[in-house]
This record gives C-alpha cells, sequence and structure tokens, in this order.
C-alpha cells in the first residue's frame, strides 16, 4: 500500500477532513522514513572517503529517492490541507447565509 493509498484509508476516500492526531501521527511517519533514509545514506557517504564510486552512485540514487518519496507525501498533504480548508471555508459560508446567523 504506498502513501496515498495509507492516507486515503486513514481519513476516508477522497473525503477531506480536518488534520486529526492519527492523520498527524501517519504523516509525521511518512515524512521521516524517506527523510531517515537520506540522511543515513548521506551520512555514510560523508564520513567514509573511501567508499568506492560505484557504492557512492547507488546511494545517491537510493539519496534521490527516497527525496522523490519525501515530495509526493508533502504534496499529498498540501492537496490534502487545500481540500480540508476549501470545505470548511463552504461550511463557514453556508452557517453564515442560514436565516437567523
Amino acid at each position: 500500500m504506498n502513501t496515498e493509498q495509507r492516507i486515503e484509508k486513514r481519513t476516508g476516500a477522497g473525503a477531506p477532513q480536518v488534520f486529526s492526531k492519527e492523520f498527524e501521527e501517519l504523516i509525521a511517519h511518512e515524512l521521516r522514513t524517506p527523510l531517515s533514509s537520506i540522511m543515513g545514506f548521506a551520512e555514510m557517504m560523508a564520513s567514509d572517503p573511501s567508499l568506492p564510486a560505484e557504492r557512492c552512485q547507488e546511494f545517491a540514487k537510493i539519496i534521490m529517492r527516497e527525496g522523490k518519496r519525501l515530495s509526493e507525501i508533502v504534496d499529498l498533504v498540501v492537496l490534502h490541507s487545500s481540500s480540508t480548508n476549501s470545505v470548511t471555508k463552504k461550511n463557514r459560508q453556508y452557517e453564515h447565509d442560514l436565516p437567523g446567523k
């Protein structure tokens, strides 16, 4: 299951919701996972000057892949946040427009 599917499973498919504690914990985990890989491989590359070029290239590819994954997660969070904010604004406008308000 990919990140987007996990987010939809936890928040309801396509249903924008206010960030819940569970959603925040999921996102924190999803952000930390690729970040840990990026930092770990970068640290190995920086700390071992005798690391063969092939290994450096392999590590660089992993770093790039995890960076792309991190970017996709951020995009999903921004999209989810935008959807949530849009629904919240519409709800506020609807409540404002109700008779007696």
